[in-house]
């Protein structure tokens, strides 16, 4: 979402808002209340908080790899492979290998 530098016309606050698009002309000034706010400029921000270490057993505390373990007792032994491939952050081969 884009962060938007504003200044109040009423009281001359300038502050900082990360608001949508379609919300940015309606943003009320947090020190008066007025939405008299004027944009100066808009940057988008880029960062995502995304932790790339969970894996299904950190997400299920193990719960993951006990169920795909269950699951390799009523499978043919050559598709246990796949129960295993099923846990690892690579089985759909996306991304960096």
């Amino acid at each position: 979402m884009p962060l938007y530098d504003y200044r109040c016309s009423e009281c001359e606050l300038t502050f900082e808002e990360i608001v949508t698009v379609s919300k940015r002309d309606s943003v009320a000034c947090p020190e008066c209340g007025k939405k008299k706010c004027v944009t100066r400029s808009g940057v988008y921000e880029t960062s995502m908080g995304v932790d790339m270490s969970v894996t299904p057993d950190k997400k299920t505390n193990g719960d993951f790899s006990r169920l795909m373990n269950k699951m390799k007792h009523g499978t043919p032994k050559r598709l246990h492979g796949q129960f295993d491939q099923a846990g690892n952050r690579n089985a759909g081969k996306l991304g960096p290998q």
